[in-house]
């Protein structure tokens, strides 16, 4: 109103070949407030706002809030079911219509009184005195503005109400940043039932501006949104990343003349490729991020930093005017600087809560325990895992939600997607957990860059990944797709992902061709649960792991393949390369030291065992070491030679220590071990220094130790005496009353659960090594140690609690007793036991270690999120 008396005649809104001034607008909405008052509306009540892309649009939006009520946005693309729940959720009993949504949603609006829009009542001052007079009523701050619904975890929308003064704030701060003039053009480009369109149709009216309301049919279509953003003559866009991306496909080439273009993104993370292409472009880049629960934006990253930043995605940067941002870990504690936690959003920008959902509201939105002002302040609890960099940006690391668990590992989906989204073939992509054939797999989805690619390689692509990511977290799937499914506003729908076909590798499939390979790859196919294995695969990359090796044993055994052993699965997982040594049996040197990465790096690392005596836990961080450290897995000899047995501890360690001098002759040695590899490990270096040797580093990962009270030595000497062969009966005893971790161990074992060859080595090589430390006592060796600690107990939910410091604190104590030499506590990684190894955090500071450079780098502090 205040905009229709400074300038009455300026042109506020255009669609098409549609116009209204802002007096125009100003009579119009006049009108609709009248109408719905006439019809009993006013404040606090929702009213339906039901209408196709148009100048009426705004006007009905205006005319609800001049009425004193609240906007309940309806998109007619939506399902009529769905808007139907809104409608009867929002206790909406009116609503502002046109005649073809009318046409195509009447059953369900049926129940709903309805204001007409009609063009004609913006026209000329005879049609503003025959319409309906609407009485000026008094809003207060506190009154809801508008109710619009959010994707809900049960699979029903719940319902945003957000207040006059949330939105009255917002608009002011954005008035002065990312900033707007009486002359820019701003081209509304998004849905009404995304909140961010309130940005686009408020902010330019307070401003004097004008909008460019685009159809949606030239939003969908990169050439016409790129034709339409040239003529149009827009100064500032505003789209979620996917929208930027359909504008670039469409040959958009920047601004051909004239103010160069602000640009607006957000509602999803800003990958960096993307923002530099449009920046390439001219773009003023301005980076958003805000939940519709703190209304529409709560930080900022103007387009200097967006150009400065060098993260995978761009940074979220500062916190708009009045809007404190916190990072809250587990226990509601505020985060190091520098550490990872859930991003808390407080301040006046802050909606009710969810309509009708007083547990869940509360849930969301809880008291701010850092609020200094008295007033009883309150937080948002987003969901969004942040962290602040050295120049205190905001920098957005993903969802709480979208951390999955898979084997045990935590595992965070945006950061997959990062890595498979730069691959030169791909031009989106998305990852999600998928069941196939029973199994739970890691499924990669691709959108070529070439539209005429109908499939891109998986394994490329996975070869790739895996230079960057551990192997736990590269998809055993990758599917390629026309396009990634998406929401009505514009959001990746990742439930709309398909199932991926049950096999591997379509594009680069190479079938098994000599016998063994055939075996083998029938064995694979059992205990994978896939469909086909190509001659290419590797074991692992197709879902396989320790537990699953086992079974191969069994049924490899079975198939008398005589030169198979775990070890050789472990250095030789690919289908080919493993067919080929057994069939070369005779030629065979056994042995229990296993090379796990390329070979000829700077140094060599020996990586010890835990207690069940396999390795498979440590080839990802061998992958992580190529070029810095060649890594070899000394497992357990109990695997491949049915002879060996060790009687103590001292024969064991000296058994070990030969077997790494016939690798490397002569010191200095590295070492490192997870869990109990972490004790073998320094018994290992004890037998080294007394043989004369350097050990220069050793490496304790989460490492366990005995404590030092007597067990049975008699028992102890009798498991000891000689080997044994293991029975079904305690086979079958392993299972009873098993945990659910356990339980978990029998399922993915399947037939080989019951065998008592296969498992039976496990439970004698765990046997045997309690035996062997059940009295042991600190060794002291020269060599420095260099520890690393998992800040969580181990549990299956995300949710599992810290360890305390001083527990932590007395076992590097422990440690630091048996060695002369410095010993450092390298960090403590929030994650549990079986995650640590498997570590981003943990691959890089024991990479900088190893290289011995940067030392000072990688010794870190604080928390990191796991």
């Amino acid at each position: 109103a205040q905009q229709a008396v400074q300038t009455p005649q300026a042109m506020a809104i255009r669609c098409g070949q549609q116009t209204l001034s802002y007096a125009q607008l100003d009579r119009w909405s006049d009108h609709i407030a009248g109408e719905l008052q006439a019809r009993g509306v006013g404040a606090e009540q929702c009213v339906g706002v039901c209408v196709n892309r148009s100048v009426g649009m705004v006007a009905a939006l205006l005319g609800v809030m001049k009425a004193g009520a609240a906007y309940l946005p309806l998109d007619p693309a939506f399902p009529a079911e769905r808007l139907a729940y809104m409608l009867d959720d929002a206790q909406a009993g009116c609503v502002v219509t046109d005649a073809a949504c009318v046409a195509q949603l009447g059953e369900v609006l049926d129940g709903c009184e309805r204001v007409m829009l009609d063009l004609a009542d913006a026209q000329g001052e005879a049609t503003g005195n025959e319409a309906t007079k609407h009485e000026a009523v008094s809003i207060h701050p506190a009154q809801l503005a508008y109710v619009i619904y959010t994707s809900g975890s049960t699979g029903r929308p719940k319902g945003v109400g957000v207040p006059h003064e949330a939105l009255d704030r917002f608009l002011a701060s954005m008035k002065g940043r990312p900033g707007i003039n009486e002359d820019d053009v701003w081209l509304s480009v998004t849905t009404l039932s995304f909140d961010i369109a309130a940005l686009e149709l408020y902010l330019p009216l307070i401003a004097g501006a004008r909008i460019e309301l685009a159809a949606r049919e030239d939003v969908v279509d990169g050439e016409r949104f790129a034709t339409l953003l040239e003529q149009s003559g827009a100064t500032i866009l505003q789209a979620t990343p996917m929208g930027w991306k359909v504008l670039l496909e469409g040959g958009w080439q920047g601004q051909a003349e004239g103010r160069p273009l602000k640009g607006l993104c957000g509602g999803e993370a800003l990958p960096r490729e993307l923002a530099l292409r449009l920046q390439a472009r001219g773009v003023a880049l301005w980076n958003m991020y805000g939940p519709t629960e703190t209304t529409i934006w709560s930080s900022v990253c103007d387009p200097e930093d967006v150009a400065r930043g060098t993260g995978m995605s761009v940074e979220l940067g500062e916190a708009i005017e009045g809007t404190p941002l916190r990072l809250i870990d587990r226990s509601g504690a505020a985060v190091p600087h520098g550490g990872i936690g859930e991003l808390c959003i407080g301040g006046t920008n802050l909606a009710r809560g969810y309509r009708g959902r007083a547990a869940l509201s509360a849930e969301r939105f809880v008291p701010d325990p850092f609020d200094a002002s008295g007033r009883g302040g309150r937080l948002y609890r987003t969901g969004d895992l942040c962290r602040f960099d050295g120049a205190g940006r905001l920098v957005y690391v993903g969802r709480a939600d979208q951390q999955v668990k898979l084997h045990g590992f935590r595992i965070e989906l945006g950061e997959i997607e990062a890595v498979l989204g730069r691959s030169a073939q791909v031009r989106d992509a998305a990852v999600a957990l998928r069941t196939v054939a029973g199994q739970t797999l890691l499924v990669g989805y691709v959108v070529p860059l070439n539209p005429e690619d109908t499939a891109i390689g998986e394994a490329p692509l996975r070869a790739q990944m895996a230079q960057s990511l551990p192997s736990y977290m590269v998809p055993q799937r990758i599917v390629t797709l026309a396009a990634l499914p998406l929401t009505h506003n514009g959001k990746l729908d990742r439930n709309a992902l398909p199932l991926p076909d049950a096999g591997s590798d379509t594009a680069h499939h190479v079938e098994p061709h000599t016998p063994t390979e055939r075996t083998l790859a029938a064995i694979w196919q059992q205990v994978l649960g896939v469909q086909r294995v190509s001659a290419h695969d590797d074991f692992f990359a197709l879902g396989g792991d320790s537990l699953r090796t086992l079974q191969v044993a069994r049924l490899a055994r079975e198939a008398a393949l005589r030169g198979f052993g775990i070890e050789t699965l472990f250095a030789r997982p690919r289908l080919s390369d493993l067919a080929a040594h057994i069939d070369t049996w005779a030629e065979r040197l056994s042995s229990n030291i296993v090379p796990m990465n390329a070979p000829n790096a700077p140094t060599t690392v020996f990586a010890l065992h835990p207690a069940y005596g396999l390795i498979a836990e440590y080839r990802t961080l061998a992958r992580q070491l190529d070029g810095i450290a060649t890594v070899y897995g000394v497992q357990s000899p109990l695997y491949s030679d049915p002879q060996w047995w060790a009687r103590d501890l001292d024969a064991l360690a000296s058994d070990y220590a030969a077997r790494v001098r016939e690798v490397q002759p002569q010191g200095p040695y590295r070492l490192i071990g997870w869990s109990l590899g972490g004790l073998l490990a320094l018994e290992v270096v004890a037998q080294l220094e007394a043989a004369g040797e350097t050990v220069e580093f050793v490496g304790l990962i989460d490492a366990g130790m005995q404590d030092n009270v007597r067990h049975d030595a008699t028992r102890a000497a009798e498991l000891l005496a000689h080997r044994r062969t293991v029975t079904s009966e305690e086979v079958a005893a392993f299972w009873t009353d098993a945990d659910a971790e356990r339980q978990h161990w029998r399922t993915l074992l399947g037939d080989t659960a019951d065998d008592p060859t296969t498992l039976g080595n496990v439970l004698l090589a765990i046997e045997q090594l309690k035996a062997l430390t059940a009295n042991w006592r600190t060794r002291q060796v020269k060599a420095p140690l260099t520890i690393w600690w998992a800040g969580r107990n181990v549990d299956a939910v995300h949710d599992a609690p810290r360890i305390d410091p001083r527990v932590l604190e007395e076992k590097t104590a422990r440690w630091r007793a048996c060695s002369s030499g410095e010993t450092v506590l390298a960090g403590v990684i929030d994650t549990d036991h079986p995650g640590i190894v498997q570590h981003p955090m943990l691959f890089d500071s024991l990479a900088a270690r190893l290289a011995d450079r940067h030392n000072d780098a990688a010794v870190f502090t604080g928390s990191v999120n796991g």
